[in-house]
């Protein structure tokens, strides 16, 4: 089980967001959550696609940490840090 998505893009405040994490090794269907930090505000997390997405309402670097959760049990979290501009 591995995520391999190094970072999330940059977004900008106002403006519609769309980043995907992606895992690798692990059996499908994953689930995913966000276990440390926080999303800012008007973004969230599609737990089944791992897809952060809305239009963010504030602006700074948003520490988060993301975990992933394969049909088996296996496990994997990363830490990213996420820009809005």
């Amino acid at each position: 089980m591995d995520i391999r998505t190094s970072t999330l893009r940059s977004g900008k405040n106002g403006k519609a967001y769309k980043g995907t994490v992606k895992a690798s090794l692990g059996k499908a269907p994953y689930t995913w959550a966000l276990i440390g930090g926080s999303l800012p505000a008007g973004l969230g997390l599609d737990t089944a696609a791992g897809v952060v997405s809305g239009v963010p309402a504030a602006t700074g670097s948003f520490e988060l940490t993301l975990q992933v959760t394969d049909s088996l049990g296996g496990k994997d979290q990363k830490s990213f840090t996420l820009a809005i501009n």
